[in-house]
């Protein structure tokens, strides 16, 4: 039988440390939902990724920023996906901790509503992973806070795929952050935008 929300709130962090991740995503997602500070703390990468998309949007958004940069590590695209740019937005250094195939398997719903902070804390690696798909839901918020190192970081698949109306939205600043080989691959039309 699942644990009862009276249960899950009595589990002390050693308990929870014990579950395995298969234990932890046949929990409700009331008991999900009033699991303590502690318990948060001690979750593991395996155990975070063994909740599933629908456990994971119960988890106590005002005690997420206790989940360790290790636990952050297990999350799966589909449970970034399901959590949404506000809930993410909750999370200890953002989305540092967060694989380049949990990036890139992020909703266009999620990519638009990216914070300047959550934007500015992607790493290189993470925005190189963004899909086709991704890139086109990035708007003015999203690109005018792209760091140089981030807009270097664009491939050349991605400056391609970018919109006249995107382009338009790099400042004069990140314009010249461009490498002339991404300024090969820009049409005429995305030349004329900058």
């Amino acid at each position: 039988a699942a644990l009862t929300t009276d249960q899950a709130t009595a589990l002390s962090s050693s308990q929870i440390k014990g579950l395995s991740s298969a234990d932890l995503g046949n929990l409700t997602t009331g008991a999900i939902s009033v699991l303590t500070t502690a318990a948060l703390a001690a979750l593991s990468s395996a155990q975070l990724a063994g909740l599933g998309t629908t456990n994971i949007t119960a988890l106590p958004s005002a005690n997420l920023s206790v989940l360790s940069t290790a636990a952050l590590q297990g999350i799966t695209g589909a449970e970034v996906s399901a959590l949404g740019s506000a809930m993410l937005g909750l999370l200890p250094m953002q989305f540092i901790p967060l694989s380049t195939s949990a990036i890139a398997n992020l909703s266009t719903a999620t990519i638009s509503g990216l914070t300047a902070a959550m934007v500015t804390s992607l790493t290189t690696a993470q925005i190189a992973s963004l899909t086709a798909t991704e890139i086109l839901a990035l708007g003015a918020p999203q690109i005018s806070n792209l760091t140089s190192a981030q807009v270097t970081a664009l491939t050349t698949s991605q400056i391609t795929t970018l919109t006249v109306t995107q382009i338009g939205y790099f400042t004069g600043t990140q314009v010249g952050d461009f490498t002339a080989k991404q300024l090969d691959v820009m049409s005429s039309s995305q030349s004329n935008a900058l």
